[in-house]
């Protein structure tokens, strides 16, 4: 029986899903289409995932088939997309296969047929794709979980790779460790080694049932080998198994000899070996066996009855199932293996892991810390139409004459505040971004204020924040970006640490070490320091892990990356600087960063002289804006500068317009994002009725998934709201005597 197939259907045409249930329900009787004609209908399908298939139109009136794609496939890698549209071309179906598209199919009568066709044949290859998946998974897990030692090796010697079981056969960590010692040096002896060569060489096939092997550590093992020669990628690789068969071979030793080399050998190993007897007392353990037993609290001549408080009936089910399990006791981990022998005796292996795990722990792979990935960048273009209506309106009230003067300063204080605000909208979208530092003269004070402005978002309104910086300048030399990173992952910490809420203080101060006073730290200098404390009133870390918050991928959170910490400690030593930490359970953290002050007189960055305003000759432009506010101040600015304009509300409007005026209008500045019609369409619209249009694009920040706009013929020149005056001055002077851009010139710069 097929089973359903659920389908969402990304298509403005209402007449499209008809279309398709008729071709596909022949072949698909259980087919369920979700529809997607508008952008907040499609945001709302991929986020709850539920279809198997994507078909999508080119030509949507809120984007094109190829964003719909980059989209499937960036949230669901493995979903297939088909194109069905009238509208694409040859260029269209090879970029969008490009991009990942697993069919294209033409919506004519001609091609109709060809869909369903076409969604048999994704869908089964997404089948064996998520076959494949499985078998590999299936294929990974067998080759990790294998109590044997699984290797493959080349000729020379050198490993290619290794499964879990033989690097603990070797006592190797990882397949790089096992370079000290390669695939011929395994045997412990030369005339092993030249037989097994040889038989390899001149048979295709080793098998070495019982032959003296050596592990990464020079101890000797008795080993047995099975392998092949192979050839893979164009070169011979050596295949094979490796079992551990000491107890085997000790076992058929001379009875005589037993105790005595049992004896020595369970003595030197450095796992606990015990002996115990029916009655569970302890017959004979090595000496690591007896300092781990009386760790545990075992004491010497009673029954073995627990372990680390513990019965060791617990034990025994994993034991018979070979597996080892684990037991904590005083901050320390112990590996427990119970092994049955006959006579109703048992040998109780214990293994200290403690260092083990905590190596395997660090050296899991993990995600980057995204510190701000919670703030909404969708609220930015908004923003920016908001602070370009009030910075235009506050610069053309300051450059008006009858203005009194108090009037014209309140003016120029509105334009500063929101050209800090629109560069602050660019911190929020570009942070976490820069990895090189580019280090400069900063004042702390007001970077923690400003910073804080928009990191205070991350906190719940059951934390209170509280900022203390002492008097005086604070002058350091730093990379913003990077302290902003730090100061974001202190905070982000600090609020994980307060899930009922509590207090976060951030403190400021200059510190002074003299030449014979006890710095914090060994290598300190003395001289002025510029010391910041973050202070929480959290659930405090445990001593035990206060020796390890900075390094790499320690973290005590059940979703921690344990890379925040570390980031911050090496952002810190990179601006020559020192960080520590005290901590109390249930009381908070304290954190403790020392950076060098700039000390003398600090130069201010020197104002640039104001450029010219140049001013147009009566050109006409047409302004195409959906926000009043920002269209009403910009329109004024225009006027203003000498030009006529021709405002539109949206794209089509602009059309309309430019249909009745375009043998007047010289220059055609849009937004980029607006309702009915984008700008990127109507510029594809202008383009058609005159290829020789010039356009300024207007937008409040270009997201790298935009950026390709700008490789639009006929964009002459963008700018970036809030727009200055005199950066519109500049940008429509420069727009109106350039020539339209072709698809290989150079995108245009910004205007700010």
């Amino acid at each position: 029986m097929m089973r359903p197939v659920r389908l969402l259907l990304v298509d403005d045409d209402p007449d499209a899903e008809a279309l398709v249930k008729r071709i596909l329900e022949k072949d698909f009787p259980q087919l369920h289409v979700t529809t997607a004609p508008t952008p907040e209908a499609f945001s709302s399908a991929l986020e709850q995932g539920n279809f198997d298939l994507v078909i999508t139109d080119f030509q949507l009136p809120w984007t094109d088939g190829i964003r719909v794609l980059q989209a499937v496939k960036g949230r669901y890698p493995h979903c297939p997309v088909i194109m069905f549209t009238a509208t694409g071309s040859e260029e269209v179906a090879v970029e969008a296969m490009k991009a990942g598209l697993d069919d294209y199919v033409l919506k004519t009568v001609r091609h109709l047929n060809r869909l369903s066709a076409a969604v048999k044949a994704v869908l089964e290859r997404a089948e064996e794709r998520a076959r494949a998946k499985e078998m590999e998974e299936r294929y990974r897990q067998l080759f990790t979980r294998l109590p044997a030692g699984v290797f493959r090796a080349r000729v020379d010697g050198r490993w290619e790779e290794t499964n879990p079981a033989f690097r603990e056969i070797l006592r190797a960590p990882s397949t790089e460790a096992l370079e000290r010692i390669p695939f011929w040096h395994l045997f412990a002896h030369a005339a092993d080694r030249e037989v097994a060569f040889r038989q390899l060489m001149e048979t295709g096939a080793l098998s070495l049932h019982r032959v003296e092997g050596r592990r990464l550590d020079g101890s000797t093992f008795w080993a047995q080998i099975e392998a092949t020669l192979t050839l893979a990628d164009d070169a011979h690789r050596i295949d094979g198994v490796l079992i551990d068969v000491t107890p085997t071979v000790v076992a058929e030793m001379e009875r005589e000899q037993l105790t005595t080399i049992l004896r020595t050998l369970v003595e030197h190993l450095p796992e606990g070996i015990v002996l115990l007897d029916a009655s569970w007392r302890v017959v004979m353990s090595n000496a690591k066996g007896r300092e781990i037993l009386f760790q545990l609290g075992y004491r010497e001549g009673l029954p073995l009855a627990m372990l680390g408080g513990h019965p060791i009936s617990e034990f025994f089910q994993s034991s018979l199932r070979g597996a080892r399990q684990d037991l904590c006791v005083n901050n320390r981990t112990y590996e427990v293996a119970f092994y049955p022998l006959p006579d109703n005796q048992w040998i109780l292996v214990l293994r200290d892991v403690t260092v083990e795990r905590e190596i395997r722990r660090r050296a899991q792979i993990q995600e980057r810390l995204a510190a701000i990935g919670e703030l909404a960048a969708g609220l930015v273009h908004d923003f920016n139409n908001f602070l370009s209506s009030i910075v235009g309106n506050a610069e053309l009230m300051a450059m008006r004459p009858d203005m009194p003067s108090e009037v014209r300063e309140f003016a120029k204080t509105l334009i500063v505040q929101g050209e800090r605000s629109a560069a602050l909208i660019r911190k929020i979208l570009d942070f976490s971004r820069r990895t090189v530092s580019e280090q400069s003269i900063v004042e702390l004070g007001s970077f923690l204020q400003e910073c804080l402005q928009f990191l205070s978002r991350l906190l719940p309104e059951t934390i209170r924040l509280e900022l203390d910086i002492s008097p005086g300048s604070h002058y350091v030399r730093a990379d913003v970006a990077q302290m902003q990173q730090v100061i974001a992952n202190l905070l982000v910490n600090a609020r994980d640490a307060m899930p009922e809420g509590g207090e976060l203080r951030i403190g400021l101060q200059r510190v002074v070490l003299c030449e014979d006073s006890q710095p914090p730290f060994p290598s300190m200098a003395p001289g002025e320091w510029e010391l910041i404390t973050v202070s929480d009133t959290g659930i405090g870390i445990a001593p035990e892990h206060l020796p390890h918050i900075f390094e790499p991928f320690f973290t005590t959170k059940s979703d921690g990356t344990g890379l925040g910490l570390a980031q911050v400690y090496g952002i810190v030593v990179q601006h020559g600087g020192f960080i520590d930490v005290q901590s109390e359970l249930g009381r908070g953290t304290t954190f403790f960063i020392y950076l060098p002050a700039v000390t003398g007189a600090v130069e201010e960055p020197a104002k640039a002289a104001q450029p010219e305003v140049p001013s147009g000759e009566g050109e006409l432009i047409l302004l195409a804006e959906d926000e009043e506010g920002v269209r009403l101040v910009v329109h004024r600015m225009l006027e203003r500068l000498n030009y006529r304009v021709l405002a539109a509300r949206d794209g089509i409007e602009a059309l309309q317009l430019y249909e009745r005026y375009k043998d007047d209008i010289a220059l055609v500045l849009t937004d980029l994002v607006m309702p009915e019609m984008s700008g990127d369409r109507l510029i594809s619209e202008l383009r058609r009725r005159n290829p020789k249009v010039k356009v300024v694009l207007m937008t409040g920040y270009l997201l790298s998934e935009e950026q390709q706009i700008l490789r639009i013929p006929n964009i002459v020149g963008w700018l970036q709201k809030p727009p200055r005056l005199s950066a519109l001055a500049r940008a429509i002077k420069t727009a109106l005597g350039a020539e339209p851009l072709s698809s290989q010139d150079e995108r245009p710069s910004v205007s700010k």
